[in-house]
């Protein structure tokens, strides 16, 4: 069997980074190039935020998972449709995914 062929398994893909988004540090937004799924590791310093990138440039389905590694302070997340999610503790995680609606794309809470 060929390289290629291998299943990928969730756990493989977060060990070796094939998912994973730099962290874009304080009132960032998460951003990344791949329109496939993607994971953001975050590490606060104090209560802080980051915001999900424009629905627009991405595919209906696309999903981004943001995981709160290490809680400094509380983790707001905007962008989504219903408005912020907050990260209390390190640990937790928010996915969203991109939907559309009336013709627009937006970001929704997922998991």
């Amino acid at each position: 069997m060929s390289a290629h062929n291998w299943p990928i398994t969730l756990d493989r893909a977060l060990r070796e980074d094939f998912l994973r988004v730099r962290d874009p540090g304080s009132a960032g937004t998460i951003s990344w190039s791949n329109m496939g799924e993607a994971i953001c590791h975050v590490v606060t310093a104090g209560a802080e935020s980051r915001a999900l990138p424009a629905a627009s440039g991405f595919g209906v389905g696309t999903k981004l998972t943001v995981i709160f590694k290490t809680d400094g302070g509380d983790l707001s997340v905007t962008g989504a449709v219903g408005g912020t999610v907050t990260l209390t503790t390190a640990g937790s995680f928010v996915t969203f995914m991109i939907t559309v609606s009336t013709n627009t794309k937006q970001w929704v809470v997922f998991a």
